[in-house]
């Protein structure tokens, strides 16, 4: 199996929230959506459709109930201030993001890119930063999360 062409990078921005180093976190994403920085955008593109991919197989594993039917899935976004957003009303680039992953779990693989089009090939550095550290975050969060049928196990 092949691999993606943007996991070694996102990869490595995984492991820059997972420890918490906010600051080279922060510079490795500036480095990356840089107009300067080498195959911008499509290193870019290609780091962001990792983290989307992930997210969106990392929700299915975590909601797996033994089928491989995700069926209506619906993503609602809780804010900071603990308002509930459906996706299509988060500003861009978020939702353009969000727009992805809800494609990916329906499972259209190519749909992902042409989601993620305004994202990469449109929205500036500034954008582009927040839509790829909004989605690390997500990714880093969804790996913390315990799945369901692990949640509530008590230690024997």
């Amino acid at each position: 199996m092949a691999v993606h062409p943007g996991a070694e990078y996102g990869g490595r921005l995984l492991t820059l929230a997972g420890d918490r180093n906010q600051s080279a976190l922060l510079e490795a994403v500036t480095s990356l959506v840089l107009p300067e920085a080498p195959d911008h955008p499509r290193r870019y593109g290609d780091v962001l459709e990792w983290v989307v991919i992930s997210i969106a197989d990392l929700i299915v594993e975590k909601m797996d109930s033994g089928n491989d039917d995700t069926g209506d899935i619906s993503i609602t976004i809780q804010t900071p201030d603990g308002t509930f957003t459906p996706i299509d009303e988060l500003p861009a680039p978020l939702c353009h993001v969000w727009e992805a992953v809800t494609v990916r779990l329906g499972g259209e693989l190519i749909e992902v890119s042409e989601r993620l089009f305004p994202v990469v090939h449109v929205t500036g550095a500034a954008q582009q930063a927040l839509a790829l550290l909004d989605a690390v975050g997500w990714l880093d969060r969804l790996l913390a999360m315990p799945s369901p049928e692990t949640a509530y196990e008590v230690p024997g």
